[in-house]
This record gives C-alpha cells, sequence and structure tokens, in this order.
C-alpha cells in the first residue's frame, strides 16, 4: 500500500473542521442536503475536552508515517523490531506533538490597533507597548475546545483613545470586527462590526495580561466579552445555536461586571442608549430573537458558502434568510440592536449579491425588508446588469 492510499483511506477520519460544527464532511462540502436534525454523526462527533485534541490528528498522521516507513521501506536506519529505533520514535512523536499543540492552540487572530493622538505626551508613553500586549492576550489564547485545524477566525480592534483624566486610566472606544471565508471562493464575508463607545480601564506600562474567568478587570474583561461574542457569531454561521456556550461566557462576564467596582458602562441595559453589551448579549440569548440566529446561519452556510455551486439557490436562500429577518422585525415590532447590527454589516454584500439577479423587484423587497438602507438598494437597482 502507498504512502497516499494510507492516508487517504476512507475509513480514517476526515481532519477538516468536523467537530466544530457537529455536521460529516459531506455535509459541510454541500454534498448531501440531509437535515440538520438527521444528521447521522450528532451523536458521534461530541464537543472535544481537553487542550491538546489537535495533537490526536498530528498523533494519527505521524503514527501512519511511521508505520509505512518501517513497513514498506527497507532502510537500515529503520529496524523497526529494535527497541532503541523504536524509543527514538516516540521522542520525535512526543516532541512533534507537543509542538503542534503549541502551534494549534490560537483560534482567534486579532489585528490591534490604536490612535493617541488626543492624549498627552505622558500618557501616550505609558501606552507604548499597549497594542503589542492586547494583540499577544488575544491571540496566544486557546479561547474554545473545539481543534479548528489550520482555519482561525479574523478580526480587528481599533481602539481610539479619547482622554486620560487621571495617571494610567484611559477612556476609549473600539470598533471590533470579525470575518470568515466564503466556502471555495477567495474571499471572506464580515460576520460582526461593533462600535463601543463605554470603555474606561487602567493600565500600566508593562504590567501582566492574563486571564481569570472568576474576576472582572474593566480592560480584560472587555476584550473577553466581545471575543466570545465573536465566537458565538462564527458558530452560529455554521450551526444556528452552537455558538449559544460562547453567548453565555459573555453573560457571565455581564454578571460579573455588575457586582465589580469601577466597571463603567456599557454592562447594563439602558434603554436611553443604541447600544449596550448588556442589550446584545441579551438579545442573542434571547428565545423571541432565535429566528435572527437561524437566519443568520442560512445566509453564510446555505447561501454565501453555496454561490461557488450554484448561485442561484444560493441566491434564493440568502433572500429567504433575509425575509425571516424581516418578518421577525415585524414581530417583535420595536427596535432591535442585533437586526440593526446585521443590517449594518451586511447591507452592502446584500445589495452586490444581487446584482446580477434576473429579478428586477429583488430589491424593492430587499427595501422592503431593510428600509434603513433602501438608499443603497435603490442605487444598485440602477446599476447595469
Amino acid at each position: 500500500m502507498k504512502l497516499r492510499e494510507l492516508l487517504t483511506d476512507s475509513t480514517h477520519p476526515d481532519y477538516r473542521r468536523l467537530p466544530k460544527h457537529h455536521l460529516t464532511v459531506q455535509q459541510r462540502n454541500h454534498q448531501v442536503p440531509q437535515p440538520e436534525h438527521q444528521h447521522p454523526s450528532a451523536q458521534i462527533h461530541q464537543k472535544p475536552h481537553g487542550p491538546l485534541r489537535g495533537t490526536g490528528k498530528t498523533a494519527f498522521l505521524l503514527y501512519i508515517l511511521m508505520s509505512y516507513l518501517c513497513n514498506y521501506t527497507k532502510l537500515p536506519i529503520l529496524n523497526c523490531s529494535s527497541k532503541t529505533t523504536m524509543k527514538f520514535f516516540l521522542v520525535i512523536l512526543t516532541f512533534l506533538c507537543t509542538l503542534s499543540a503549541l502551534c494549534i492552540a490560537q483560534e482567534i487572530e486579532c489585528k490591534v490597533s490604536a490612535n493617541v493622538e488626543p492624549l498627552n505626551a505622558q500618557a501616550k508613553e505609558n501606552l507604548t507597548d499597549f497594542v503589542e500586549q492586547i494583540e499577544r492576550y488575544i491571540n496566544t489564547y486557546r479561547w474554545v475546545d473545539e481543534d479548528l485545524g489550520a482555519e482561525k477566525i479574523y478580526c480587528t480592534m481599533t481602539i481610539n483613545f479619547q482622554a486620560s483624566p487621571r495617571d494610567n486610566h484611559y477612556i476609549a472606544q473600539a470598533f471590533i470586527g470579525s470575518s470568515r471565508p466564503m466556502y471555495k471562493l477567495d474571499r471572506s464575508t464580515a460576520v460582526t462590526r461593533f462600535k463601543d463607545e463605554s470603555w474606561e480601564f487602567d493600565y500600566i506600562r508593562f504590567q501582566s495580561l492574563s486571564h481569570n474567568d472568576y474576576r472582572f478587570d474593566p480592560l480584560l474583561s472587555f476584550i473577553d466579552f466581545y471575543m466570545y461574542v465573536i465566537l458565538g457569531y462564527d458558530f452560529d454561521t455554521y450551526k444556528a445555536g452552537d455558538g449559544t456556550p460562547y453567548f453565555q461566557k459573555a453573560v457571565e462576564i455581564i454578571n460579573r461586571a455588575r457586582g465589580a467596582s469601577g466597571a463603567g458602562r456599557g454592562w447594563e441595559i439602558n434603554p436611553q442608549s443604541n447600544y449596550t453589551r448588556a442589550q446584545l448579549i441579551d438579545e442573542l440569548l434571547n428565545p423571541r430573537f432565535r429566528d435572527l440566529r437561524e437566519a443568520m446561519h442560512i445566509y453564510h452556510y446555505k447561501g454565501l458558502d453555496l454561490l461557488y455551486k450554484n448561485v442561484i439557490k444560493a441566491r434564493k436562500n440568502i433572500l429567504a434568510a433575509l425575509e425571516k429577518v424581516g418578518k421577525l422585525q415585524t414581530k417583535i415590532n420595536q427596535p432591535s440592536l442585533t437586526i440593526r447590527l446585521f443590517f449594518e454589516t451586511k447591507h452592502l454584500e446584500i445589495a452586490d449579491t444581487f446584482l446580477e439577479d434576473p429579478d428586477l423587484t429583488v430589491y424593492a423587497r430587499l427595501a422592503k425588508i431593510d428600509p434603513t438602507h433602501q438608499k443603497t438598494y435603490k442605487e444598485y437597482s440602477k446599476k447595469e446588469r
């Protein structure tokens, strides 16, 4: 048997992003249009546990490689009956597995930038290492138990410092966004975009930043909150409801903030504000907004991810997802933060997706679903098709 045959044997597990979304490989590749509630793998692919789960894949492949070299080559150095040779292999295997664990431990890759121009010289100097520290804090931490393989969730965080009313204390606003790839297309889609104008925290240059799930910190808990929200949104795009564990982690941060001194604004629901972290997570976990999360899944997984293969069906699914959001807005009959954020993030992409659609009434339908951006839809309706 050739090495390639060993590594592609159908009896071996497929090592793509399978465990994350509890889907079979065929379903993730849109080869088997099977309802989600009938997944044959639902009971097999449970959420993994343990920080080094991904090393099992590396160990398996290395084991296959070692077996192949021992059994199908005649190199004198590979005398697999020798205890010394086998010990050598085990040492190498252990080393590579450990190295692999370190390499795959990060699921989020975030690019952080900061504008410190409004601050005085002393306040600026104190922030010399701030961006580097925050990037390291985010990008070197293992946020999920799932092994996402080589896939990463990309995000950006732009921090605009507004004032430093006292030594080491800062007031800032943050722009946070995330994206994910569109299946078999050489482009990504924006999943989240947040503008948070209520962030206050203390920072001392060269301070140690470490995760603590049981203590509230105005600086780090703010970052943790948004990382978990980003994860929740990302998981939901592949399977509706899969983001719930991460949204629940964000709720835990909200609860810790409410009992902490110096937590700052944004951790409470405020009817006078058009955006708070508390309101965002409250809607995401509210059963009344289940249709929005289902629509997010349809829009991405059954829409954008299908564009490479069946444009007509993909557009049909996208429109169905948008109509689902529109009906939800009519049903709740009140302003919704999550629906507003959805269309703020997606309206240009939506308009562009239907630019070559033969249905001349599609933009009028989109404007009815999303009246806030009807000007955009009207402009696209006039473009040459």
